[in-house]
């Protein structure tokens, strides 16, 4: 029968019999790294013996401690850290660190929830009243308005509104509702004939800052390819591309982050970009993107941007 190897790093090890022989107890590191105490144990009264972890992590310590920090900064910009967000964060950083194809599951999860318990914890949500749930409380306004203010007052943006950026999409169906006919009594159904666009649904991505400055929209069309007539005519600077629902999606949200960059680079910073709370919105790449170039992100609660998110409010409203 095999023996259970736990899952430490050799950082971990290294670290456990460090503090073994300054006064910590071997249970006491046990809870904090995971280890077994005999290991510990044999680590300090046998000097000789390989330092060599159990098995190996996928992440080093400095990289999981990098995932905690984002874990918790994306927490308090209101992302909503179910398990399944957190598995694909960590399968996302897992890839970009290693340039290697993972995916994390939910044993990794729980052994690394383990390893940082003193940061993190799982914490199940507590039911609420559809009507609170879904309505626009003063709870939610005091509580989101608060983190805005402090953004905005530690990193000096009141009195820049040309660096606080808001962005927001809408979709557009080219299908029309069919108008009502008069035919003869024998007729059963009557068609419109389309208009032959070939694009049934349209998504255009906006962006503008607190100083009235509208960027050139970001339009996602419902395609395999873009055809070139769907860019003649828009407003100058837009960008194109396509999608097969002609929604946005993870990949195409970080390609208009990337153009977001190129358009704001000569704007001190650092900028404030407001968003919703959209699955798509929020990946490694992204975030990485972001802390690069000095992008600071704030999402918008749930069920809320239609009183909190301006461009919903106002521009597609």
């Amino acid at each position: 029968m095999k023996t259970k190897r736990s899952l430490y790093s050799k950082e971990a090890l290294t670290k456990a019999i460090e503090e073994y022989k300054n006064g910590s107890t071997s249970s006491e590191l046990t809870t904090k790294y995971g280890i077994p105490g005999s290991t510990i144990r044999n680590h300090k009264s046998n000097s000789k013996l390989k330092v060599g972890g159990g098995r190996p992590t996928l992440l080093t310590d400095q990289q999981e401690q990098y995932l905690v920090e984002l874990l918790i900064n994306l927490e308090l910009v209101g992302v909503r850290l179910t398990k399944p967000v957190v598995i694909k964060l960590s399968s996302e950083y897992a890839q970009a660190v290693s340039d290697k194809d993972i995916l994390v599951g939910r044993k990794w999860l729980t052994k690394f929830l383990q390893r940082w318990k003193t940061k993190l914890k799982v914490l199940k949500e507590k039911k609420m009243e559809i009507s609170r749930r879904n309505g626009f409380t003063e709870d939610v306004r005091v509580g989101w308005y608060a983190k805005l203010d402090l953004i905005l007052r530690t990193n000096n943006l009141k009195t820049r509104p040309h660096a606080i950026f808001n962005c927001d999409e809408s979709g557009f169906s080219d299908e029309s509702a069919g108008e009502m006919v008069i035919v003869s009594h024998e007729t059963k159904e009557a068609y419109e004939q389309s208009g032959g666009s070939g694009k049934c649904f349209t998504t255009s991505l906006m962006c503008s800052n607190a100083a009235g400055e509208i960027l050139p929209p970001f339009i996602i069309y419902s395609a395999k390819s873009l055809n070139p007539q769907w860019t003649f005519g828009g407003p100058p600077g837009s960008s194109y591309a396509v999608s097969e629902s002609g929604w946005i999606n993870g990949h195409l949200y970080v390609e208009w982050f990337k153009w977001f960059i190129e358009h704001t680079k000569n704007i001190s910073k650092p900028i404030l970009l407001i968003m919703d709370n959209h699955p798509s919105h929020v990946g490694i790449e992204l975030i990485q993107l972001a802390k690069q170039h000095q992008i600071l992100l704030l999402l918008l609660p749930p069920n809320c941007t239609h009183v909190l998110q301006p461009l919903d409010a106002v521009t597609f409203g």
